[in-house]
């Protein structure tokens, strides 16, 4: 009798324990959901996230145009040697942040008082730049056109370049596929995130606007 009474109390704390473990694991998913990748890539949920100064510019840019606020030709002759001292400089492990905040003040100031309140006002965020990519087909990080790739070590305020993107050639060897196999290719989405994680805009993205500004200037 003595044992059956030590029965129950026991199956009871084994079914509880389940339920304990159970619970903890759920928790654990959910909050998985929206933590950092394992490769340190920021959840999805940071595409709500306002850009930074340099990025908010770059995006407002192609967003101002065809609007009363489009950059005139002779602000992007301006601006297109501005632009490229700023890649330069977040490219660079040397750099000072101030050298690269003065460019970025130099750039601002170029634009007029009309156009930054415009950029303000769209309040843009992490999907918006992921919008604006797409929108332009950038699908890969790497560098290209002269424009440095991402390199170096991360900055704090708003410019350095973390080990990320590269070109999206083959692999190593795999059996039966003729012993390369492609490597999959970035989408826009993952980019912006890597690009936030490494607090810098994507290069593909850079030149893009380069590209863009020279148009602007020659015509």
């Amino acid at each position: 009798m003595k044992s059956k009474k030590f029965v129950l109390p026991l199956a009871a704390v084994i079914v509880v324990l389940a339920i304990v473990l159970v619970a903890c694991g759920a928790k654990v998913t959910a909050t998985a959901t929206t933590a950092p990748a394992a490769n340190g890539t920021p959840g999805a949920a940071n595409l709500t996230q306002p850009l930074p100064l340099a990025e908010s510019l770059v995006i407002g840019t192609f967003k101002l145009q065809g609007t009363a606020n489009a950059v005139n030709a002779t602000q992007a002759a301006a601006l297109v040697p501005l632009w490229q001292a700023y890649a330069q400089l977040t490219s660079s492990n040397t750099a000072a942040q101030a050298e690269i905040d003065a460019v970025v003040s130099q750039i601002q100031t170029t634009l007029t008082p009309a156009q930054v309140s415009a950029i303000t006002a769209l309040k843009l965020t992490r999907q918006d730049m992921v919008t604006e990519m797409s929108s332009l087909g950038l699908t890969n990080g790497g560098g290209a056109n002269g424009t440095p790739g991402f390199s170096g070590t991360p900055r704090a305020g708003g410019g350095g370049g973390f080990a990320f993107g590269g070109g999206g050639g083959g692999g190593g060897g795999v059996p039966g596929a003729g012993g390369t196999t492609t490597r999959p290719t970035p989408n826009p989405t993952q980019i912006a995130l890597r690009a936030q994680f490494a607090n810098r805009i994507t290069t593909t993205l850079m030149n893009a606007l380069v590209t863009l500004l020279q148009k602007i200037a020659a015509a």
